[in-house]
């Protein structure tokens, strides 16, 4: 199809765009609409008198002659399967995608649903915000709001325009989510990122598909704007983990238990010997610790990047690192067995060893070879060391953007040598354990962060240039249509030949002059390739979900859904105080502005009375301990409408139960803390957490650091942060996908 359409393109105007911009016309059928534009054909009865008296009749005559547009194939045609870990979030299509090509009457299904709104609407009502009925992580109260709008007919644009200029209806709109107060309020930048209108801050219609079907005269159904939410970025948004089992970190523990047990056991036999030599039970004990000592180290070591998520491709597995100890430790027991006719170690020791060495090792590369581990573990400066497990989310568009207007890579680059494009936000999060109960337990946001965003707020925070690129298709065939009615009212005057009067020449003049207004302004047949130029623009990129609070809502809500399918109780932002200020301190300022505003402090709140941070925008300037952060904030909202609480708790610095720790010293002196209002107590972080006094030693001499004891009851093991407490509903409901207007946007680098 995308060659037969470059076709017909490069037949109007001469002009022939690339395959690429070829790909990004999908299809589109409005239900409420005449076919495309007519076939081939040229003007009858139009002879030279009447070319010289009939204005713009080459005009008409060209655009008469061309070929109706063929439609591209849809982009999604069938349910993703949904995969919890590598794509926690799909497009679930409706009702009205799964099956477009026949029922039992041989009707489109589309068609059906439109004969039926009815039953739209009712699935809205007993399903809210499952895009019709299947549920995802996120639904759509627009997606609600249309369907359950009591029109059963098609509209015309400015009846809907009406309706969404109604702001105050929009966020009155009301989901009944069992178990909740969620709000169904409508959100302008949702009717922006689906493209169906964009209203400027006078709340005046400047563009969008309803804004082409005003300037056409046509009616638009309710199938028409549904499947334009339905196919818009944000619903169709996905998430990809990087994290590693952490079975791996368990079995390098054992391992490395293991190792230790068996060599303590050998010293034992070589102790018990006859020989009346002492230096050569010394000398067997001294290589027996030297072959195991670094094998310990490395496992230790390996235990912890695996539990704290450095990236695997910068080093090796333990068996590999070892690979020539272990051998010599083979060796080793063979020799002791040849000369004292015993086993050094107990029977099937160093096989076991080995096979589970070898294990873990095809585990580490099989790991590697997917490149789904953790990128940016090792980054302890950006997250706060000691988490049980740790994760990073990113959310990304898993199709290519229309008009070549995909992002390039941004912080997690490719995977596999495939660049990894179009991602929206990446979160970095940790799980740790409630202070009173080790066995429930909390995720702790590290960082959440959206490159293309900002770059997109430096280029333009009133977000007036920006273009929308997807569901221009839509545009494309309302303007299609509409050129065909005006070409056929002007071929009907045209046919009329020297019958034409003067009022027909009046009506000539205006339908000419409305068509050669719509044919520059919207997108059409006759100009998709000159109006490609507006969407390939890169200084301002595109993606939906703009401003901090609306990504940065849906980043939350991310982490929210995946703690309740976890069974982890509650979701904590880490506070400024103990991890990001700790980047930017200088002699009289901590940390940055942007920081405060979004993330907050242990309280919520985004500063702390008489402190100053650094804004790239207005230098040194006083936090507000009066105004609660954005992400608290959203976290109080939240709270309420899924009856639970958000309020300060307190977390773990390491694993309760692992009681012999390795600590890192701050290097902030006494001044700083009182100022960051920091326990000096709690104020070093855990780089390590082990079972045994011998594996913390272990990791310590090689990993620095020093060891401390510390029982779970510890109340200096448990530091403070602002979070939201799970609740079963989060678990079995859908989020909404978009917040409700309005809310602090911060530039986070401000």
């Amino acid at each position: 199809m995308a060659e037969d359409f470059s076709k017909i393109i490069e037949s109007v105007d001469g002009v022939s765009p690339s395959q690429q911009d070829v790909k990004q016309v999908e299809e589109y059928k409005p239900s409420s609409l005449p076919g495309y534009v007519a076939g081939a054909g040229v003007l009858g009865g139009l002879g030279a008198l009447v070319a010289g008296r009939v204005p713009g009749l080459k005009t008409l005559s060209r655009i008469a002659s061309k070929t109706k547009p063929i439609p591209q194939a849809p982009r999604i045609t069938e349910p993703v399967v949904l995969d919890k870990v590598d794509e926690i979030i799909t497009v679930v299509p409706t009702r009205i995608d799964r099956a477009t090509d026949t029922i039992k009457s041989a009707k489109p299904m589309y068609l059906k649903i439109m004969d039926d709104f009815e039953k739209v609407k009712q699935t809205s009502i007993q399903q809210p915000l499952t895009m019709g009925g299947t549920k995802g992580r996120f639904g759509s109260a627009l997606y609600d709001f249309i369907a359950q709008h009591p029109s059963k007919k098609s509209l015309s644009p400015d009846a809907w325009i009406n309706e969404f200029k109604n702001f105050n209806r929009l966020s009155d709109f009301k989901v009944n989510v069992p178990g909740t107060k969620v709000k169904g309020s409508i959100s302008k930048e949702e009717l922006f990122d689906t493209n169906i209108a964009r209203f400027n801050n006078q709340n005046e219609l400047v563009g969008g598909f309803l804004k082409v079907a005003q300037e056409s005269n046509l009616p638009v159904s309710k199938l028409d704007l549904l499947k334009l939410v339905e196919k818009s970025p944000a619903a169709n948004l996905k998430v990809r983990r990087f994290s590693l089992p952490s079975q791996m970190a368990d079995e390098a523990e054992y391992l490395s238990d293991m190792v230790y047990q068996g060599r303590e056991a050998a010293k034992l036999k070589i102790d018990a010997l006859p020989s009346t030599s002492p230096n050569l039970k010394s000398d067997l004990r001294i290589t027996l610790n030297s072959l195991t000592q670094d094998f310990m180290e490395n496992l230790s070591k390996t235990s912890v990047r695996y539990r704290e998520g450095h990236t695997i491709a910068d080093y090796n597995s333990p068996l590999y690192k070892n690979r020539n100890d272990f051998d010599k430790l083979k060796e080793f027991a063979r020799n002791y067995k040849n000369t004292n006719k015993e086993d050094l170690f107990e029977p099937g020791f160093l096989e076991t060893l080995e096979q589970r060495s070898i294990a873990l090792d095809r585990t580490h590369q099989a790991e590697k070879g997917k490149g789904l581990y953790p990128r940016y573990g090792g980054q302890t400066e950006y997250k706060i060391a000691g988490a049980e497990k740790y994760f990073e989310d990113v959310a990304y568009y898993p199709n290519p953007i229309p008009y070549r207007r995909d992002i390039d890579p941004g912080h997690f680059g490719s995977i596999n040598g495939e660049p990894f494009k179009n991602q929206l936000y990446h979160v970095r999060y940790g799980q740790r354990s409630l202070e009173g109960n080790p066995n429930k337990k909390v995720y702790s946001i590290d960082e959440m962060q959206s490159d293309v965003q900002q770059k997109a707020f430096a280029n333009d925070p009133t977000r007036a240039k920006v273009t929308n690129p997807f569901n221009t298709e839509a545009e494309f065939q309302q303007a299609n249509v509409a050129l065909d009615n005006l070409k056929n009212q002007m071929k009907v005057i045209a046919d009329k030949g020297d019958k034409i009067t003067q009022q027909d020449t009046v009506n000539y003049y205006k339908l000419s002059q409305k068509f050669d207004e719509l044919r520059a302004n919207t997108i059409n047949a006759s100009n998709i390739g000159k109006k490609t130029s507006q969407y390939t623009d890169g200084s301002t990129p595109y993606m939906p979900m703009f401003g901090r609070d609306v990504w940065g809502d849906h980043a939350l809500k991310n982490v929210m859904k995946s703690a309740a399918e976890n069974n982890v109780e509650w979701v904590v932002v880490n506070p400024v105080e103990r991890l990001h200020v700790k980047r930017n301190v200088g002699s009289d300022t901590f940390g940055k502005l942007g920081n405060w505003e979004f993330y907050g402090g242990v309280d919520g709140m985004a500063g702390r009375k008489g402190l100053k941070a650094t804004s790239d925008e207005r230098g040194k300037i006083l936090t507000n301990p009066k105004q609660t952060a954005v992400i608290p904030e959203r976290m109080k909202q939240l709270a309420k409408q899924y009856n639970t609480e958000a309020k300060t708790i307190r977390v773990s610095l390491s694993d309760p139960n692992k009681p012999f720790k390795v600590i890192r010293d701050t290097d902030y002196d006494n001044a700083t803390i009182k100022k960051l209002g920091l326990n000096p107590k709690t104020v070093n972080e855990h780089i390590g957490a082990f079972k045994t006094a011998r594996e913390a030693e272990v990791f310590a001499s090689s990993h620095g650091g020093r060891m401390t004891i510390m029982d779970k009851n510890d109340p200096d093991l448990y530091y403070e942060a602002f979070g939201i407490k799970i609740t079963p509903e989060m678990k079995g409901t859908p989020f909404k996908l978009y917040k409700k207007e309005g809310g602090l946007v911060v530039n986070l680098f401000a």
